[in-house]
C-alpha cells in the first residue's frame, strides 16, 4: 500500500475540486477505522 499524508489526500481532494479541512479527512478516516502509523524514518 503506498504512504499518504493527510496533507497529500487533502492535496489531491483539492485537485479534484473538493474543499475540506485537516480535521475533517483525519475524522473521515477515523470512522472508516483506517490508521496511519509513524514513518520509522521520522521516529
Amino acid at each position: 500500500m503506498p504512504s499518504l499524508t493527510l496533507h497529500k489526500l487533502k492535496a489531491e481532494l483539492a485537485e479534484r475540486g473538493i474543499s475540506i479541512s485537516h480535521d475533517a479527512v483525519w475524522r473521515f478516516l477515523r470512522r472508516e477505522g483506517l490508521r496511519f502509523k509513524k514513518n520509522d524514518l521520522r521516529s
